[in-house]
């Protein structure tokens, strides 16, 4: 690019003037250019910045959503503790009163007693496992018992299936 001495006479040339008015010209062509590009950066940057709000907020309902698994995940494990030992108890009468059946020269009337007691405690196991997949399906994942509420269930199970109640 030619330097132009403003001052000097020679440059009140017309051709001068022009040569100017077209350095002019194309210089406010490319300050355009790059105020465009100035732009459409301000608007990917602002685009980018609500895709990183986005994926900040998927991240988190991600975190929450593997918290909510670990904590149905130790429930269900609680539940299962819980039942099984509800129909431990049952199922270890049942294999006594089997016990009984074999080992003893009972009367016909305690035959009776016993098959019938095997037949209420079976009743009561599947009553247990009905309850216990009830009470998944009713609750669909959001099934939360508190300590208290696992010893008033728990006590509950063992009263109204202990075999002689």
């Amino acid at each position: 690019m030619k330097k132009f001495d403003f001052f000097s006479k020679n440059n009140s040339s017309p051709n001068n003037f022009e040569h100017l008015k077209e350095e002019n010209e194309r210089l406010q062509l490319q300050i355009d250019l790059m105020l465009s590009k100035i732009n459409s950066l301000y608007v990917k940057t602002k685009e980018l910045h609500k895709i990183i709000e986005e994926l900040q907020n998927q991240k988190k309902l991600l975190i929450e959503s593997i918290e909510n698994l670990e904590k149905l995940h130790k429930q269900k494990e609680e539940l299962i503790a819980i039942a099984s030992h509800d129909i431990k108890n049952p199922a270890g009468t049942i294999k006594n009163l089997v016990g009984l059946l074999e080992t003893f020269d009972l009367t016909n009337q305690e035959q009776i007693e016993i098959h019938q007691s095997l037949i209420n405690i079976s009743n009561r196991i599947v009553t247990i496992v009905n309850e216990v997949s009830i009470t998944v399906k009713r609750t669909k994942g959001t099934f939360d018992l508190n300590r208290s509420e696992e010893r008033r269930v728990g006590k509950e199970c063992r009263s109204r299936w202990s075999p002689y109640h």
